[in-house]
């Protein structure tokens, strides 16, 4: 717990939430920890839509969690975030505020308006892509700031009219400490790798609105490299069904395996049981698992059209293929397991990774941008 005096003003943290499973809750998680490391002196208050106040021994002494416990009634639920954080601002005073999130930037457009309070949002991928108008448009076009986890999603916002110098970079970021080479477990990995086949895994929610991630594509690659390729999916959402039975029509029972939700513990076994990672998707901002993979030391397949280009370094750290060319991914698959390069270079992987996308390199970038935002 840090004994430093803090200012007599906050800086308060409007976050979805920092506890559940996601790419951006382990951004969220990410971010609270290098302020309060990086700005010891400063008292930290962060509002949490969807968590319930718990594991406060992740926080250091200089953060606070307000966390409003989920509701039944969605509607009712926001309403009532809003209200506190409404309340933490005008009890508190803070100097500046952090939006986690685009769909606060109306709230803190509001606020702004109200008590003349800067703030900056946090822009990660289809969030803010396509908003061209309306109450998050507004809100993006008065902060004071705003950051955005790749080059992609800053040329997006960019090309819909926002200020492109009040943009900052700051990519994601991965605990190699978490996330390292081993030997797979003994539990549902370990069962896997007595089947000796070749082992191919994608890792993310298996949405209805989340499609780009290229689920139906890889299947029609899987159907392509064969029987002696085992495919696994890890994840789950409102479209596992319709995979399932695209699966079964496709006769590929035998060799894709939902394996549903996996924790981090049994998803570092995956990573490291699997021969390749693949998600040639089409809408990501960035793409977390990408350097899950990487630390991991796997070679990484992604797709060239969106934000995926930036954790592989635009092909330096992964193969980059056409998301919607089944055939090429397959192809890709092949190469990767037979040619002898930097990219399937477990050592090489893991080295780049934690010099570029590491957590002390996060820490450094988060400490650079937030030193003048906070003066």
């Amino acid at each position: 717990m840090s004994t430093t005096t803090h200012r007599s003003k906050p800086i308060v943290i409007l976050l979805t939430d920092l506890f559940n499973n996601g790419g951006i809750q382990a951004y969220n998680r990410h971010l609270c920890e290098a302020l309060a490391t990086g700005f010891p002196q400063e008292q930290f208050i962060v509002v949490s839509m969807y968590d319930q106040p718990r594991h406060p021994a992740l926080f250091r002494g200089n953060i606070r969690l307000v966390a409003c416990k989920p509701r039944k009634n969605k509607f009712t639920g926001k309403w009532m975030f809003a209200m506190r954080a409404w309340w933490v601002i005008i009890c508190r005073r803070p100097r500046f505020l952090i939006c986690g999130h685009v769909g606060f930037a109306g709230l803190a457009r509001f606020f702004r308006a109200l008590t003349g309070l800067r703030y900056s949002v946090i822009t990660h991928g289809t969030d803010v892509w396509d908003v061209k108008d309306g109450v998050k448009y507004n809100g993006l076009k008065e902060a004071q700031h705003i950051i955005a986890v790749s080059n992609y999603t800053k040329m997006r916002m960019v090309a819909n009219g926002i200020a492109a110098d009040k943009i900052a970079l700051i990519f994601n970021t991965v605990d190699t400490s978490l996330f390292y080479p081993k030997a797979p477990g003994g539990g549902p990995a370990g069962c896997v790798a007595e089947l000796h086949r070749k082992v191919l895994l994608t890792v993310g929610r298996i949405e209805r609105s989340e499609k780009y991630k290229g689920h139906d594509c890889l299947l029609e690659a899987v159907r392509l490299l064969g029987g002696e390729y085992l495919f696994l999916v890890a994840g789950t959402g409102d479209d596992l069904q319709r995979l399932k039975e695209k699966t079964r029509a496709l006769g590929l029972e035998e060799q894709v395996r939902f394996l549903g939700y996996v924790s981090d513990v049994e998803l570092v076994d995956y990573y490291n049981l699997c021969d390749v990672f693949l998600m040639p998707s089409k809408g990501e901002g960035f793409g977390i698992v990408f350097l899950e993979a990487l630390a991991c030391g796997k070679p990484v397949i992604g797709g060239n059209t969106d934000g995926s280009v930036e954790p592989l370094m635009n092909g330096r750290l992964g193969f980059l293929v056409d998301p919607d060319d089944p055939r090429a991914i397959a192809d890709t698959v092949r190469y990767a397991l037979t040619h002898k390069e930097a990219r399937t270079d477990p050592v090489f992987l893991r080295g780049e990774v934690e010099k570029q996308f590491g957590i002390g390199a996060y820490n450094q970038r988060v400490h650079e941008i937030f030193s003048g935002l906070l003066r």
